[in-house]
């Protein structure tokens, strides 16, 4: 700690300044500069064991979402919904196994997944969540 000259920062102590910003501050400034360094090297190193066909998508996608990104984040979003919509369905059609050891007439499984409720899902995720999100 060095004395203080001239106007101190509110946040600081009285009579003593570390520097112009918190410590605190420059250490979440100093780990968000080395996670961003650290998550390039791994893109760059992940880069060539990854397939060329992903790659294209990957950067596909990336163009979409630069030129018309309302568009491309409601069709994400709606065919993200559809994929967690499935999932949940699956999920909750499975026998469970407590079900399944008292006997076949307690078994919880539907069977079969709701394609009504699966684009209901899409839908919504399409026309409201994405474009809030977009905007938001």
């Amino acid at each position: 700690r060095r004395k203080a000259t001239g106007a101190q920062p509110p946040w600081a102590p009285h009579g003593y300044v570390v520097s112009e910003t918190p410590h605190e501050y420059r250490y979440a400034l100093q780990l968000a500069s080395a996670a961003a360094g650290a998550s390039y090297m791994l893109g760059v190193r992940a880069r060539s064991a990854v397939p060329s066909s992903v790659h294209r998508a990957a950067d596909a996608y990336a163009r979409a979402n630069t030129e018309r990104p309302l568009l491309t984040r409601a069709v994400t979003t709606a065919v993200l919904a559809a994929i967690g919509d499935l999932l949940a369905q699956s999920v909750a059609s499975a026998p469970r196994a407590e079900a399944s050891s008292a006997g076949p007439s307690s078994s919880s499984g539907g069977g079969g997944c709701d394609l009504r409720r699966t684009a209901v899902m899409a839908g919504w995720g399409g026309v409201c969540a994405g474009p809030f999100n977009h905007f938001w």
